[in-house]
């Protein structure tokens, strides 16, 4: 239940931007959506890496090798964090590019740019904080990362978000920054979570 809830609220978040960028009008959305594509591309191979994390880690809790089990995590954050800053060159290096492949629309490639140079400032954490679940649900904690998503997404990325797209007039870009945020918090509890309990 906690696993599945914990996707829940990282997916509803990113969902819950979605409409939030539609309201801002037909260019915002399209940008949104382009952008989104993107950085969920290169999530899918953080993801997989949390999901080997989650299998190592789970290994050596029930081989009751705790070291191992700390191991296996680190080993695991350090390979997504190379990974991520990779994917993190990549989009800083070729935006208009990237988003030229979205859409031959000058507006929405303009937003574009500008939501993937974001997207290559969270990489790293995003990346991060897949792994932390991922190596948590080895360690048979679950229910911490569901609680972590909650306070990160929902009580400081979407807050943040809000204030930075509406009330400061950022836009599409201010609810970026909010995900940012968000993302960040999560990872920064995840891996504290995980180096706490296998100390």
């Amino acid at each position: 239940m906690p696993v599945g809830l914990h996707f829940i609220a990282e997916s509803g978040v990113f969902s819950l931007t979605g409409v939030l960028a539609g309201r801002l009008g037909p260019v915002e959305s399209a940008a949104h959506q382009a952008a989104l594509t993107w950085a969920s591309l290169t999530f899918s191979v953080a993801t997989g890496i949390g999901s080997a994390a989650a299998t190592r880690v789970g290994w050596a809790v029930g081989a009751g090798q705790r070291a191992q089990a700390r191991v296996a995590g680190i080993a695991s954050f350090w390979s997504v964090t190379g990974f991520m800053l990779l994917a993190s060159a990549a989009l800083l290096v070729a935006p208009r590019a990237l988003a030229a492949v979205m859409s031959s629309d000058p507006k929405v490639i303009s937003v574009v740019v500008s939501l993937v140079t974001v997207a290559a400032v969270f990489q790293v954490s995003d990346g991060l904080q897949a792994v932390g679940a991922g190596a948590l649900r080895g360690a048979g904690e679950t229910g911490y990362t569901f609680r972590a998503n909650v306070l990160g997404h929902w009580l400081i990325g979407l807050p943040v978000a809000v204030v930075l797209g509406f009330g400061f007039g950022l836009g599409v870009v201010g609810l970026w920054w909010g995900l940012s945020a968000g993302l960040t918090g999560v990872a920064v509890a995840l891996v504290l979570r995980f180096l706490e309990r296998l100390r």
